[in-house]
């Protein structure tokens, strides 16, 4: 089987950490079988190119730029997806085009299927037009009746059906997994390299850029709220210096800024915490859930489908919009050990039930064995 994987249009985050996964075990040689080319873009070739031959791959980064006709980009990925029997898109939309019933595309963004979240609200008149706008293209170059799609949790793939009106068996669930980091780890060589320790208080942590829907602004609130309960806390955020400048003293004096980090220092940064905090509005998948689970950190969070739908029983949940509702179901958490011990206890269950890197990628490639494709 010849396979075509498009990871050109992954620039940051979560999407290039997957696009490292599925290249890392695809190069394998369980799989050596299989005629495997790529198609990558500059970010996604950075963190992966240990594991690229010189033979099987191409730097094409594509973005909305890519879906005017004359675009070399497009015509260059069009012409190689005529020669291979399956194209892979590791998540969508592809701005230079679908192929059918040949093309498998990984579907993540949440704002696409959730028209009606509260997380558009977050957002002042002229953005929210222009999200709106902006993903109601992205939607039109994501949906083709007659592709195959795969996104990473029930709830989403619900939502997903009820939006494009697609047939059930034209979209399937592989959930996403830990990152590699978190494999083997032994908690007494953990440093610390924030010097967390040196905070005498309760420490929240929320590693994420300082998206709307993230919702980070609820923070002053849930800070006085819990300065009224007695609390002494801080919440550790990691969003870039810039955002952190533009913010409220309020809010200054409620968190310890970080800055962006690696994949690599987030154990040292939730060794050193006490509670997740996730007051999100908007996920496909979080992989803050399964990190914290997996160091053993309580999680308090948004009491939404999405949320509900990775953490079970493993997370407290709150009204997201309300400061009060957060500031005592946090304060619950500090001070009841046997809810602790309950919640540590149910992530231990929970993650048992998420793929490894390697029976990921093998459920990719049980979907593409079972397209109705015409092999070429």
């Amino acid at each position: 089987m010849k396979i075509l994987i498009d990871a050109s249009n992954l620039k940051v985050g979560g999407a290039i950490q997957v696009s490292l996964s599925v290249i890392k075990q695809l190069s394998s040689d369980k799989y050596k079988n299989l005629d495997i080319y790529y198609v990558v873009s500059e970010n996604v070739y950075k963190h992966a190119k240990q594991f690229l031959k010189k033979n099987n791959f191409e730097i094409i980064t594509t973005d909305i730029k890519t879906i005017f006709p004359w675009n070399k980009g497009r015509r260059r990925i069009k012409e190689l997806s005529e020669s291979y029997d399956v194209i892979f898109t590791i998540f969508g939309p592809t701005y230079w085009g679908t192929c059918g019933p040949r093309h498998l595309i990984g579907f993540a963004n949440p704002w696409i299927v959730s028209q009606h979240s509260i997380a558009y609200k977050k957002l002042n008149v002229i953005r929210r037009t222009f999200t709106k706008l902006k993903v109601g293209i992205q939607g039109y170059l994501l949906w083709d009746p007659l592709s195959y799609y795969v996104t990473e949790t029930e709830a989403i793939r619900k939502l997903f059906i009820k939006k494009f009106n697609c047939d059930n068996d034209k979209i399937k669930v592989v959930p996403n997994c830990l990152n590699y980091v978190f494999n083997n780890l032994h908690a007494e060589e953990i440093n610390d390299k924030f010097n967390l320790r040196s905070l005498k208080c309760i420490k929240f942590v929320t590693i994420t850029h300082n998206y709307p829907h993230k919702n980070l602004s609820v923070i002053p609130g849930v800070y006085t709220e819990l300065r009224k309960l007695g609390v002494n806390c801080k919440f550790i955020i990691t969003i870039n210096e810039n955002d952190y400048e533009k913010q409220s003293d309020i809010f200054k004096s409620a968190t310890l800024n970080l800055g962006p980090v690696s994949i690599n220092d987030c154990p040292a940064i939730y060794k050193y915490c006490d509670i997740l905090f996730l007051p999100t509005l908007l996920e496909c998948f979080t992989a803050s859930y399964l990190e914290s689970m997996k160091m053993q950190l309580p999680i308090c969070t948004s009491d939404l489908d999405f949320a509900r739908t990775l953490c079970g029983n493993a997370a407290v949940y709150f009204n997201p919009l309300d400061a009060k509702d957060i500031a005592y179901k946090l304060n619950k958490v500090i001070n009841d050990d046997c809810l602790k011990k309950k919640l540590l206890r149910a992530g231990d269950e929970v993650i048992k039930k998420f793929p490894d890197h390697i029976s990921r990628v093998e459920s990719y490639i049980s979907i593409i064995n079972g397209m109705n494709y015409v092999q070429k």
